[in-house]
């Protein structure tokens, strides 16, 4: 009977360490549950930041693609403008050896 009872304590302390061992591991399911949420959510956030930097990333070169255009644009309207520049110098000088011209034959009218 001593045995018994003996058997009967050791018995409940075991019981009470298990019991221990199961709130302990129900409170560990518990945090990775959690932990596991939170490194779906993890998950999904750099999915939707993949995508907004490829996003970001295809908008920034169509950015440059456009800048380019521009740059482009801007130097052929420089070349025009430095070509309507010299036309207009060139009719510019043309007018006054006409005007010239027309004077020049009016003094000879007049000495006439």
């Amino acid at each position: 009977t001593v045995e018994v009872g003996e058997l009967r304590s050791r018995l409940e302390i075991v019981n009470g360490q298990v019991a221990v061992h199961s709130e302990e591991t129900a409170r560990l399911q518990e945090r990775i549950e959690i932990l596991q949420a939170d490194n779906k959510r993890l998950s999904e956030r750099e999915k939707e930041a993949a995508v907004v930097a490829m996003e970001a990333e295809q908008r920034k070169a169509e950015v440059e693609a456009a800048m380019k255009h521009c740059k482009d644009d801007i130097e052929r309207l420089r070349a025009d403008l430095t070509e309507a520049n010299k036309t207009t110098q060139t009719l510019l000088s043309d007018l006054n050896q006409q005007r010239r011209g027309a004077e020049q034959a009016r003094e000879a009218a007049r000495s006439m």
